[in-house]
């Protein structure tokens, strides 16, 4: 078999801002370096999970016989344990290979033989855990050249855009995003984490077709109402100013189950999300509200109050799609 090159790895990359070189193997990075300290700095849990690889996939064609992958220090960043890649053969799900429980770093290889002639492959990388991408080998001869993707979006959030509980990483709602609209998804979303215009940062040359927003619940129940305000209004206000003229949008909060258990600072939820409604289109953002983008039932959420699993993930991408289409004229 022959071995994929830095170089190439690099044209089929796809959600990664840099891919750093290391003795373990390549590593995909989606921040930039001060965006990562930003994290740290409120939080060594939020910077920890900067390392994962939410959003990131390999996306080529090949007539390649046989598609290899060794991996290195495949371990989780979060209370989830598990760790898995997703290989899609022209649109469809071939392989699901991975650990349920990668609380220890693991190194490992899987390998997948495709059908006949040239496909379509995409490689979706670990939601909730990081790992290093020993070699990417294929059979003896095989072309590759890369997928272009039609659009470019960025994506800012907590748990739920990162891709908070999809066992599957293609089928959090980012990737169903990213497979919908044929576009490269630039997932900076961290679970836990909150409106803070400190992670706000140019981070491709070009613009993104559209940008995402999905903050607030962590913001509802971790802030009193004053802190809040300043955080979001801050926040709405810079990455307008970082991204002039490309099409913004905040995804309101969604239906969770404890609002009565919770006791948080920020008041009212159903007021907090009027409140943002409001700070948001102050600044020119389209707000999209829909509490029930992922409907109410329980069954779709993987802890049964917050976090859709993947079926919950398919309701809450589909709904969200059909919200968007007429705003983006698709």
């Amino acid at each position: 078999m022959i071995e994929v090159s830095y170089s190439q790895l690099c044209t089929i990359a796809q959600g990664a801002l840099h891919i750093r070189q290391t003795p373990e193997g390549c590593r995909f990075d989606r921040f930039t370096p001060a965006q990562t300290d930003a994290f740290y700095r409120k939080a060594a849990g939020l910077g920890i999970k900067c390392t994962t690889s939410a959003g990131v996939r390999l996306d080529f064609y090949t007539d390649s016989e046989t598609l290899k992958m060794d991996y290195a220090q495949l371990v989780c960043t979060s209370d989830w344990r598990f760790g898995y890649f997703d290989v899609y053969c022209n649109d469809s799900l071939l392989l699901h290979y991975g650990m349920p429980d990668a609380s220890v770093p693991s190194d490992g290889t899987w390998q997948v033989r495709l059908p006949d002639g040239e496909n379509r492959v995409q490689i979706y990388f670990p939601t909730l855990a990081s790992f290093a991408l020993k070699a990417l080998f294929l059979s003896d001869g095989a072309s590759l050249r890369p997928h272009h993707p039609q659009r470019h979006i960025l994506l800012h959030g907590d748990s739920i855009t990162q891709g908070y509980d999809a066992r599957f990483p293609s089928q959090t709602y980012a990737m169903r995003l990213a497979r919908y609209y044929d576009a490269e998804v630039f997932n900076q979303a961290i679970g836990a984490a909150c409106f803070n215009p400190e992670v706000i940062e140019r981070v491709t040359e070009d613009d993104p077709d559209f940008i995402l927003i999905a903050y607030g619940t962590n913001d509802w129940q971790m802030k009193n109402a004053e802190d809040f305000r300043i955080d979001a209004q801050a926040f709405f206000h810079k990455i307008v100013e970082t991204y002039p003229g490309v099409p913004t949008f905040q995804i309101l909060p969604i239906w969770r189950t404890d609002l009565e258990e919770v006791s948080p600072n920020a008041g009212d939820f159903m007021e907090c999300r009027q409140l943002l409604a409001k700070w948001a289109s102050a600044e020119g953002i389209t707000v999209l509200d829909n509490y029930e983008l992922v409907p109410y039932d329980t069954d779709l959420f993987s802890d049964g109050y917050l976090h859709p699993n993947d079926e919950g993930f398919a309701f809450y991408a589909r709904n969200l799609c059909r919200m968007l289409d007429p705003l983006l004229k698709k």
